[in-house]
């Protein structure tokens, strides 16, 4: 019987038991799989894994327009910061109705717009 720790790799061709632990010193915490049971578990991971990318990519393609809700979440500001920003022509928007929405590619330009330098520490350790 072989020990792994979980972020070690065995290929699947070993013939036995699969014992795996989270902490290799102190053996407290043991997973003890067959074959077949290691093989549906990473295949099962691996699906989920992709089916998760595959949502990401999804929502990433429809969603170019963002409501002021997602707006102010993705920015992590209040609704008044948002008016502000429109009224001040910091970030374009659309309006259909009552309901306003953003371009995410409006938004990260704003965030560039605003970015910061860092500043260097003088030689020494001090920055004074």
């Amino acid at each position: 019987m072989k020990a792994y720790t979980l972020s070690q790799a065995e290929p699947l061709s070993f013939r036995g038991i699969y014992v795996f632990t989270t902490n290799p010193c102190a053996m407290e915490k043991l997973v003890i799989l067959t074959e077949s049971q290691l093989k549906t578990l990473i295949s099962t991971t691996v699906r989920n894994t992709i089916e998760k990318d595959k949502e990401s990519v999804k929502k990433g393609v429809q969603k170019e327009w963002l409501t002021n809700k997602e707006g102010c979440e993705w920015l992590s500001v209040t609704p008044r910061t948002m008016q502000n920003y429109r009224d001040k022509g910091d970030i374009p928007f659309s309006k259909v109705g009552t309901k306003i929405y953003y371009r995410l590619s409006d938004l990260e330009n704003h965030l560039e717009s605003n970015l910061q330098k860092a500043f260097q520490k003088a030689k020494g350790g001090k920055s004074c």
